[in-house]
């Protein structure tokens, strides 16, 4: 089934009213409105949001405490500057920014219907749920929010009983200090008409939105059939059918890396990776201590998914593989338990939760460059396997996983 057909099915996202999202708005069998949030124009996404606040110039912007956050950051900007806000934003700690290969995802996607769709990977090293909220919250700007967003990750970024190094070293920040008092870094404007937004758009043309660029426009698009397969067309064939020169097709000079993602060649071998590396047991290790799926890590999660419900962008959770060398029986435990509480949060919870940590294709040795992160094949594999989930009904995708 055609990403567009399905999803155009499905309403938008329930705006939470309480601080806790009603089941019975839960919508358990369906995927997120994909079509319906990637038609939305800036000024809906941001009408609720307050007006652009005071910036300073990025370049001069006080650092937040983390050399890897200050250059994706700066990463991003020049991709906003370049392609204009993504339409999907890949988020997580560092084993979805370099688990989830956004270059392999666009493709993807092209490859079933979809060309020109804009992605960008804003991993953090040592991203928990809450680096992610605020990220999603306070950092990115009203009119840069995405139209989905792609969270991939794990147990070990929602265990509330860890220290979380990251987000402490975040908030007393300088950086962090200026977004507090309402002092942004300054960040290109957003451009979001391009044919990724019109492919999306098929089923709902552009005509009557108020970002349609020009009347001679609207009669050249009004011309085209908005279906499925003007859209399953190469992005040259589009813009001789469709685009007059007000559009411009997205740059190709672009790589993995200038989407923020981070190319990992090496591949993972037991025997000569622990000749190096001493094979830390589950119980010792520091990223499962004191198991808690309550507390901080929790609430920010839950901080999220009403974000998201609220401004009607969808969620997509993607719990990422780890190798069987990894998982000994703690480890197995504890994860078997995250998938549990996920599964029953996303019953209850409008967003989405694509298990991957089930699916033993993907744990293979040459997929990661260590016991726990995954190099560039893997994440290719990775990348590749959700455009394929994306496109298929939930009720599906909860079948197979459950008969694993």
């Amino acid at each position: 089934m055609l990403l567009a057909s399905f999803f155009a099915a499905f309403p938008p996202a329930v705006v939470a009213k309480t601080e806790e999202i009603p089941a019975a708005q839960s919508k358990t069998s369906e995927l997120p409105n994909l079509v319906s949030a990637l038609q939305k124009p800036a000024t809906d996404l941001a009408s609720d949001r307050p007006n652009r606040p005071e910036t300073r110039p990025l370049d001069k912007f006080p650092t937040f405490n983390s050399e890897q956050l200050d250059q994706q950051l700066h990463r991003y900007a020049r991709f906003v500057a370049t392609y204009g806000v993504p339409d999907v934003l890949i988020v997580g700690s560092s084993r979805s920014f370099q688990g989830i290969d956004p270059l392999i995802l666009q493709q993807s996607l092209a490859q079933q219907g979809y060309p020109g769709l804009k992605v960008f990977n804003f991993g953090i090293n040592g991203a928990t749920a809450q680096v992610v909220n605020w990220l999603l919250q306070d950092l990115l700007p009203a009119d840069h929010l995405p139209r989905l967003i792609i969270w991939g990750d794990g147990t070990r970024a929602f265990n509330s009983g860890r220290i979380d190094h990251t987000f402490n070293k975040i908030v007393p920040s300088h950086g962090h200090q200026l977004l507090s008092f309402g002092i942004r870094p300054e960040l290109p404007a957003p451009k979001r008409l391009d044919l990724g937004q019109i492919c999306m758009n098929n089923l709902m043309p552009l005509l009557s939105s108020p970002f349609t660029a020009s009347q001679s426009l609207n009669k050249s698009l009004s011309e085209v059939s908005f279906k499925s397969l003007f859209c399953q067309q190469s992005l040259q064939a589009l813009i001789q059918q469709a685009v007059t020169a007000t559009f411009k097709p997205l740059k190709s000079d672009f790589n993995s890396e200038t989407l923020g993602f981070r190319v990992v060649n090496t591949q993972f071998t037991p025997a000569t990776y622990f000749q190096r590396y001493p094979r830390v047991p589950g119980q010792f290790d520091a990223d499962y201590r004191n198991f808690n799926l309550e507390g901080q890590q929790a609430a920010a999660f839950q901080a999220a998914i009403r974000f998201a419900n609220q401004h009607q962008v969808p969620l997509v959770f993607v719990n990422l593989p780890l190798t069987e060398a990894y998982l000994d029986s703690t480890r197995k435990a504890y994860e078997k338990q995250f998938q549990v509480y996920m599964q029953a949060l996303a019953r209850s919870r409008q967003w989405t939760f694509i298990d991957l940590m089930s699916q033993q294709d993907l744990k293979q040795n040459r997929y990661f460059e260590d016991p726990s992160h995954i190099n560039r094949y893997g994440a290719a594999a990775i990348a590749t396997e959700i455009s394929k989930k994306l496109i298929r009904p939930l009720s599906t995708i909860q079948v197979s996983e459950n008969q694993r």
